[in-house]
């Protein structure tokens, strides 16, 4: 199901991973994008299946937290080197 701004995601594979991909997608008379789309929304699916829509929506939410949480760290120690270089700029040696 393509969207009207489709998004790309991509992924590391060896040249013998490629090969495969490409068979099994040819096999099936699929694309290769088609084929893992269908192969990884699949997956998903039954994940969900299995664990529920509220333990991942849960998972979601934690994942997105310690982002967040890493996010401001990073800004925080931005803010640090910032101002250590402002700081040094006056240093002349």
């Amino acid at each position: 199901m393509a969207t009207e701004k489709p998004h790309t995601i991509c992924m590391r594979a060896s040249d013998d991973d490629r090969v495969l991909i490409a068979a099994v997608a040819d096999a099936m008379g699929l694309s290769v994008s088609a084929f893992l789309r269908e192969t990884v929304l699949d997956l998903c699916a039954a994940y969900v299946d299995k664990h529920g829509a509220g333990f991942l929506a849960a998972k979601a939410a934690e994942a997105e937290e310690e982002r967040q949480r890493k996010r401001k760290i990073s800004e925080k120690n931005l803010l640090r080197i910032s101002a250590g270089i402002d700081r040094d700029k006056g240093l002349r040696f």
